[in-house]
């Protein structure tokens, strides 16, 4: 009995509030739906089950694999920018050197505070590195 009741009221919800309610009505009975027709195809077809995981994962490992591209060019053009205002920094170092030792003192605290950010960038470098040459090897255990 509660199940009818849900139902007519259901309906009345989807009938009478169409833009909001009806909308998250139909995309949960669809997704249930599907649900129930995935479950179903995969007890008789286990097989093409698999390949549709398995095409599903070469998807994420090639969506993972851009990802991971994209954060090594970010951060090998950070680790260039910074490299360059390192040497000019040390420029300036050279130049205030003799001239004002306050403001080369400065210069000399911001190269190092360079370095600090060039080292842990460069850890990261070397981490997303790993990463995609992991992935490499993950996948290409799996290639038959």
């Amino acid at each position: 009995m509660d199940n009818i009741d849900s139902d007519v009221f259901d309906f009345l919800n989807v009938s009478i509030n169409k833009k909001a309610k009806g909308k998250l009505y139909a995309v949960e009975s669809k997704s249930k739906h599907e649900d129930q027709q995935n479950s179903e195809d995969d007890r008789d077809n286990g097989n093409k089950g698999n390949l549709s995981k398995r095409r599903k994962s070469e998807i994420n490992s090639k969506k993972g694999k851009k990802e991971n591209n994209l954060k090594l060019l970010q951060i090998q053009k950070q680790i260039h920018d910074l490299n360059h205002q390192i040497e000019r920094a040390k420029e300036r170092y050279e130049r205030n050197k003799v001239r004002d030792k306050v403001v080369a003192q400065h210069y000399k605290a911001k190269i190092e505070e360079f370095k600090k950010i060039l080292y842990t960038l460069e850890l990261k470098e070397r981490q997303v590195k790993n990463s995609i040459s992991d992935s490499k090897k993950l996948y290409s255990k799996f290639e038959f």
